[in-house]
């Protein structure tokens, strides 16, 4: 489960360090960004397992509306939304957003295969 953060984390380090040539980014700010997912992947379990512990019928509720959001019919939909969206305005940065919106839907889920029920 562990191998998708990698896979993010390894991805913004080199986009990161290819637009550090250009933007005068320092070498420590992609460092701080690893640190920070590091980090908070560790935490991950721990705070799941307090948020479980303390459920009610409200906060199911909540979490029903939310259920959908990292599904592929949403990441896909939004994300061929926005290269729509810089296909008509005709900025290729926006349409750059939109392809790496729908890929992450790909690297971030259990061996690359989309997400499982």
């Amino acid at each position: 489960m562990r191998l998708p953060y990698a896979a993010v984390a390894l991805t913004l380090v080199f986009s990161t360090a290819a637009h550090a040539q250009n933007q005068g980014i320092k070498w420590w700010q992609p460092v701080l960004v690893i640190g920070a997912i590091a980090t908070a992947s560790l935490a991950d379990g721990a705070v799941n397992d307090w948020v479980q512990d303390r459920r009610t019928p409200q906060s199911d509720d909540l979490a029903r509306i939310f259920r959908y959001g990292g599904e592929p019919e949403v990441t896909f939909g939004i994300g061929g939304g926005i290269v729509v969206a810089g296909t008509i305005a005709g900025k290729p940065e926006v349409q750059r957003s939109g392809i790496f919106g729908m890929s992450l839907d790909r690297i971030g889920s259990p061996g690359g295969q989309g997400r499982t029920p």
